[in-house]
């Protein structure tokens, strides 16, 4: 069975064209779709779902596959920033790093920047920004601003809603920038350059 965050529609759809082109024998038409359709799919694939592992609640774990390129002090916020890019060789899922309930969820409008950008201003008002309560109580924050070429992550989770660690609360095509806002006195584990694949590697220990 393929795994895809295609919605059942249009793979329904794709599925019954290739078919119709294969017995019509529309070979070109065939060929077509057999290609575009490979890259479609492969795009848009779904790795199977992450078991919730028995980590301490106070360790924090990647939300996606990426690479770190800044740890820094935003200036607007009294915590430390995590910065990541998606990687995109990798899916693009997006999964909840410990167990925790969604406070609010937040829709900025915003520019598309470049992936590797690092100079970011007044970052909590670009994109889209989780609130996020662990289950000991600690706040933290997980943004999302796309880039050039990405697009709008599509979110499956709503205010209130409660989550086990490694959960897949979302989808963000072709990528973009993924910061991660912990608390200043958290212990950090990733340093810049590091490449780290979501739920399996630890980001910080928070004291």
């Amino acid at each position: 069975m393929i795994r895809t965050y295609l919605s059942n529609n249009f793979v329904r759809f794709f599925w019954l064209t290739f078919i119709l082109t294969m017995i019509l024998q529309f070979w070109w038409c065939y060929l077509i779709l057999l290609f575009v359709g490979y890259g479609v799919f492969w795009i848009f694939r779904k790795y199977p779902n992450k078991k919730t592992s028995n980590y301490s609640e106070n360790i924090f774990l990647a939300p996606s596959h990426g690479r770190v390129i800044n740890i820094f002090f935003p200036k607007d916020v009294s915590k430390v920033c995590i910065q990541m890019v998606l990687s995109l060789k990798k899916e693009y899922g997006l999964y909840l790093p410990m167990q925790g309930e969604i406070m609010s969820i937040e829709h900025h409008k915003s520019q598309r920047r470049w992936r590797f950008r690092k100079n970011l201003k007044n970052v909590l008002k670009k994109g889209t920004v989780f609130s996020i309560k662990s289950r000991n109580n600690i706040i933290w924050e997980l943004q999302l601003i796309p880039c050039w070429f990405g697009l709008r992550p599509k979110i499956y989770v709503l205010d209130g809603d409660s989550g086990k660690s490694g959960a897949n609360f979302g989808f963000f095509p072709f990528g973009g920038s993924v910061l991660i806002y912990l608390p200043k006195e958290c212990v950090i584990r990733v340093k810049t350059g590091d490449f780290v694949l979501a739920h399996e590697t630890v980001l910080a220990t928070i004291l």
